[in-house]
């Protein structure tokens, strides 16, 4: 599952980006295996928007985060792994923004596997995780 297009980094010097403590997000001693709280959204959905999907709140129609998938079939919106939270403009916690990976289990359960990067506001993120393998 190789990403075809350019990757953009976050320029802004004003932007604060904290990271996940190393228990939340590392390496396994293999050093190739990623382990990860994997958690939920809640509360929101998506649709597409151009080359890439739009999460909305709810049943209203504000734009919460956005997602770009890395494949184009059996699209999945369910479970995500944090690797980032960024504070935007000095907003209270409950609107700052996650970065993640989007993930789905792998058949069989044997571990997850990516699906695609996006980022959503905190509050739409499920506080309760399970450990995961990527």
């Amino acid at each position: 599952m190789a990403y075809h297009e350019d990757i953009d980094f976050i320029t802004d010097a004003k932007q604060r980006l904290m990271v996940p403590r190393s228990v939340d997000l590392g390496f396994a001693d293999d050093g190739e295996t990623l382990t990860a709280k994997v958690r939920r959204f809640k509360d929101c959905w998506m649709r597409q928007d151009g080359k890439q999907f739009a999460i909305f709140a709810g049943t209203a129609l504000e734009k919460v985060g956005f997602l770009w998938y890395d494949v184009t079939d059996k699209i999945e919106f369910k479970h995500c792994v944090i690797v980032g939270m960024g504070n935007d403009n000095g907003k209270k916690v409950p609107q700052n923004t996650y970065y993640f990976l989007l993930v789905r289990e792998k058949l069989g359960g044997e571990g997850y596997e990516r699906l695609g990067v996006g980022k959503v506001q905190v509050r739409y993120v499920a506080n309760e995780s399970d450990a995961g393998k990527l």
